[in-house]
């Protein structure tokens, strides 16, 4: 097909799939605008699928994307198989082109008749955390025996990781995989002996399956947790279900990661939370990342720099430094009850938090999915990662008549 100006299809795509990698690396980000862009890249995308190939020989992942999709969603059936064929050959290469195979993978995973990603899984053990994660982005139904306890436990920590973190996303896989990894910790001294990673996506899995007294096996693994890295994973876990004993935990590990640790205080959202959130946030310079926590806390825009600015409103001349804003912002803002947590400037509820799943993209919007799994009690089937339209139908299917919730966590 002889289709005008190819190359600036091609060149749009390039540049449309580049701007998407950029908005999910940022913390908030219009969903509304994502969702337009990738309308826009799948338009490209479509045009080019339609076309021989360009005679190129891709070198940077974006270019291995377009090359890929466009074969992906090309009419002709000899075509797709041959891209799933370079797909699954690039997977086994080193970068770039393994992550542009894996993306779109992602995004357009071949039929689950196809079975040569299990093969690939069985031929190449290296790949298999890879392949987990590739499963959880497209919502893959993995064969159960690749996910049980036996298969996984003489597994290194990277594979069962990724394996768990699959399991924990699929609403069909039970809690018995899960219990297996904590048991020992709900009762008597028994101290962790998996990395805090394992442990914190474990507890995950059990929570959004109906376990509700794992306080005590969380804290037993923050308690003995000295990597920094799996330290995370544990507080962000703590943080979702707005455990109070966490918060000097954060204050003190904010002393070396204060970045994560706004972004923390910020998810946890109570009023003891917000108030360390403000105590760290004092000084001449607020770090980047507490930007993004007080956009989270507060719904208003903040502008980096030596002393950071509140982006001025339609009318109003320039606005005050940072530091006056939220304290002004902090005299008035909501009171917030014991318990209760503040999320863009408004109390913490199952409708509130909804709107903010449809509106925002970005790294932060899987803190919002994970938030909703939490109220919800069950998987969504989506990372913050997906496109836009799968997002929507995920979030449409969650009930929007659950009762308020009860968060046991907040009082412990």
């Amino acid at each position: 097909m002889n289709v005008p100006l190819l190359s600036t299809h091609y060149d749009s795509a390039l540049a449309l799939y580049r701007q998407r990698c950029q908005q999910q690396q940022a913390a908030l980000v219009d969903a509304h605008v994502m969702a337009r862009q990738e309308k826009l890249l799948w338009t490209h995308l479509h045009v080019l699928s339609r076309c021989a190939p360009l005679e190129m020989e891709p070198a940077k992942e974006a270019e291995f994307f377009v090359d890929l999709v466009s074969r992906f969603l090309s009419p002709s059936a000899e075509m797709q198989q041959e891209g799933y064929e370079l797909a699954l050959s690039l997977l086994q290469k080193s970068e770039p082109g393994r992550q542009g195979a894996f993306q779109a993978l992602a995004l357009l995973p071949p039929p689950e008749k196809d079975a040569r990603l299990l093969d690939l899984y069985r031929q190449d053990k290296t790949l298999r955390p890879l392949l987990f994660d590739l499963w959880r982005e497209q919502s893959w139904p993995v064969p159960a025996g690749l996910v049980s306890v036996a298969e996984l436990r003489g597994h290194d920590n990277e594979l069962q990781i990724a394996a768990l973190r699959y399991a924990a996303s699929q609403p069909k896989i039970g809690v018995e995989l899960f219990t297996a990894y904590y048991q020992g910790l709900l009762s008597g001294g028994a101290r962790p002996e998996k990395s805090g990673h394992l442990l914190a996506t474990a507890l995950w899995g059990g929570l959004l399956r109906g376990e509700r007294n794992l306080a005590k096996p969380l804290w037993r693994c923050i308690e003995s947790e000295t990597n920094p890295d799996d330290l995370y994973h544990l507080l962000r876990l703590g943080s979702i279900i707005a455990l109070p004993e966490i918060i000097p935990v954060i204050k003190h590990y904010s002393g070396q990661h204060p970045e994560s640790a706004a972004e923390l205080l910020a998810l946890h959202g109570t009023g003891p939370a917000l108030q360390t959130l403000k105590d760290l946030s004092q000084g001449e310079e607020i770090p980047p990342g507490a930007v993004d926590a007080w956009k989270w806390v507060s719904g208003r825009r903040l502008l980096p720099g030596p002393r950071l600015h509140v982006v001025p409103t339609a009318g109003e001349s320039e606005a005050p430094p940072a530091l006056n804003t939220i304290e002004h912002w902090w005299q008035h803002r909501l009171q917030l009850e014991e318990g209760q947590r503040l999320l863009m400037g408004e109390v913490f509820s199952t409708d509130h938090l909804l709107q903010q799943c449809r509106a925002w993209g970005g790294r932060y919007s899987d803190h919002l999915l994970d938030l909703l799994s939490f109220i919800t009690g069950s998987p969504l089937g989506v990372t913050g990662k997906a496109l836009q339209f799968r997002r929507l139908q995920a979030i449409r299917q969650t009930s929007t008549e659950a009762p308020p919730m009860e968060n046991q966590y907040a009082s412990a």
